[in-house]
């Protein structure tokens, strides 16, 4: 039930990140990115994390995400195997922090226009 409403919640706030952006056309996805580097947005866009494991216990994926140089902010935390999206805005600085619970970690930014 929880993850139904986080799941609700997020789409809620990306149909609202879109409808606020002037330009909503998307550029190419870009998937070129380390889990614990720190990178900042070139452009408003949609940060997706892909999160495959077979573990289960209290070892996340946690997205950071903010406007200083190193990202403080706990935005995310994702327990279970599934992709994550969340909205960035452009000169957000952002990390994706993997715990210690075996599992692979994709990234995609898919930047607006």
């Amino acid at each position: 039930m929880r993850k139904l409403i986080l799941s609700s919640l997020v789409l809620l706030l990306v149909i609202t990140f879109l409808s606020s952006c002037k330009k909503n056309k998307f550029r190419p996805k870009q998937t070129n990115f380390t889990v614990g580097t720190i990178y900042q947005a070139e452009s408003d866009g949609l940060l997706t994390v892909h999160y495959k494991t077979n573990s289960f216990g209290p070892d996340l994926v946690q997205i950071y995400l903010d406007q200083n140089s190193e990202p403080t902010t706990l935005n995310t935390e994702i327990g279970d195997t599934g992709p994550f999206t969340i909205a960035v805005y452009n000169n957000d600085y952002w990390k994706v922090v993997q715990g210690s619970a075996p599992g692979t970690v994709k990234i995609e930014f898919t930047p607006f226009q």
